[in-house]
């Protein structure tokens, strides 16, 4: 039996239009993508820079944008500390305790809305997923409590002339490889960690959320989970392992299970210590109301209680 599909004028002509109709989109979509790449390169890059005041750039080595899908693709994204502008901040007690350096193969957004960003400078995009993310974090103490920056202005004050709201719904970072170093002591102390996640919603920058005090990072909630953790305290005197470790910044608590801590031999130990020597074995601790800022600016710990 044949088919008799277009066999009247009518069919033939809808088929042309249709099909006509689907290569122009494909077409205006290509040429988006190139006409929307190097906008957006420049549009990110700016926003760094102004965002942290000169600290920090990045860098990657492709954008796509596809346009159909909603999605767009950056690809070898490194963000890196400008050393000098460090240096500068250091001299006048503006350097911050922490720096970082970020690697990531691919980032993916999804559910974007380009003409916003074109129009209306506002960029939202429905999530951010980052691909095995390595981070390589130092921390030095350059001063004990906030010090009066220069530029007071907030977050969105800074980037406002480049974009006019940021949100995004979702961002996961999976499988993160993360190094971090402690030179507060004699001797720089280095931890690595390998089973790591980090999840946030609902991250808003605008003129509202910038004071608001219900967000953290101007997300409403990040929460950190790092598996089988260990490592040796910065004295060398003990090393400690821990099963599970969990953060939330909207219930503002800290999970730990599975906590051991074991000395070095009691002749090493003595030598280096008068001390009393023990071991600890903890099923779970939580802590409520557990400021991190203060932990990670300042390693100091506040909480209101401590559930053991």
């Amino acid at each position: 039996m044949k088919l008799k599909f277009l066999k009247h004028r009518w069919q033939r002509r809808l088929a042309r239009a249709l099909t006509g109709t689907l290569a122009a989109v494909l077409v205006l979509g290509f040429f988006i993508n190139l006409y929307w790449s190097p906008i957006l390169a420049k549009t990110v890059k700016k926003m760094v820079l102004n965002s942290t005041d000169s600290l920090y750039s990045i860098n990657f080595t492709d954008a796509e944008l596809h346009v159909l899908q909603g999605k767009i693709m950056l690809f070898n994204v490194s963000l890196q500390p400008d050393m000098q502008v460090y240096a500068t901040k250091q001299k006048l007690n503006l350097a911050p305790n922490n720096l970082y350096r970020l690697h990531i193969k691919r980032i993916v957004l999804n559910h974007i809305h380009p003409f916003k960003l074109y129009f209306g400078k506002r960029l939202d995009i429905g999530e951010v997923i980052l691909s095995r993310p390595e981070i390589a974090a130092t921390y030095r103490l350059n001063h004990t409590k906030d010090t009066a920056a220069k530029d007071s202005r907030t977050l969105y004050q800074r980037i406002a002339k480049t974009l006019h709201s940021i949100h995004i719904g979702y961002i996961g970072l999976n499988d993160v490889q993360f190094k971090y170093t402690d030179y507060s002591a004699a001797k720089p102390a280095t931890s690595q960690f390998k089973e790591m996640n980090l999840n946030a919603t609902d991250l808003l920058i605008d003129s509202a959320s910038q004071t608001d005090k219900s967000r953290f990072l101007y997300c409403k909630d990040i929460t950190a989970e790092l598996n089988n953790l260990s490592g040796k305290t910065l004295n060398g005197l003990y090393s400690y392992k821990m099963k599970l470790l969990k953060l939330s910044t909207r219930t503002s608590q800290l999970n730990v299970t599975g906590i051991n801590l074991k000395p070095i031999e009691p002749d090493d130990f003595f030598r280096i210590s008068k001390r009393d020597r023990f071991t600890v074995s903890i099923d779970s601790v939580q802590l409520n109301n557990f400021d991190f800022l203060s932990y990670h600016k300042y390693r100091t710990l506040n909480a209101t209680s401590m559930s053991i």
